[in-house]
């Protein structure tokens, strides 16, 4: 029997997909290429906050440094807890968190909040812990080419 080498304490870096849900789609994405394959799957499930506080704690991870909410196959703005989630691993490690979204969901009071939460955290040489970055392929009259379902003067509100 193959037992896994890595443990918990050796641990620096987490990609979560939060839920499996995105609201476009995209023509690139795994999502449109595996649609068949992928249909039984996605668009049916969010991780709890309850959850991550049960798998993810400081003492299971006590070197965890980056945590990324990539939005390889979700769209992570779109889990109804985000702002929670966010809170609580700015809140209980002390780690950076990078959290990429198309920008296109929710509303603006909402990526008003993550905004303060950008500069309210911020590690001991004053660098921020928790960085958005907003994936958005071409301008307004592209946009949608690339992110279909997308609007980009939402997206740009949001930002």
């Amino acid at each position: 029997m193959n037992i896994w080498p890595i443990k918990g304490k050796d641990t620096e870096y987490l990609q979560l997909e939060i839920t499996s849900y995105c609201n476009l789609e995209c023509p690139g994405c795994e999502r449109s290429f595996h649609k068949e394959f992928l249909s039984d799957i996605l668009n049916k499930k969010y991780m709890s906050l309850e959850n991550i506080k049960k798998w993810f704690t400081v003492k299971t991870l006590p070197n965890l440094k980056l945590i990324s909410f990539s939005g390889q196959i979700d769209e992570p703005i779109i889990h109804p807890q985000i702002l929670d989630i966010v809170k609580y691993f700015l809140n209980e490690f002390n780690v950076n968190l990078n959290l990429s979204t198309n920008g296109s969901t929710r509303n603006e009071k909402l990526f008003r909040e993550l905004g303060i939460l950008c500069d309210k955290h911020r590690n001991d040489k004053g660098k921020k812990k928790l960085d958005i970055e907003f994936a958005i392929d071409g301008l307004e009259d592209t946009n949608h080419i690339y992110r279909v379902g997308s609007n980009f003067n939402k997206i740009i509100k949001h930002v």
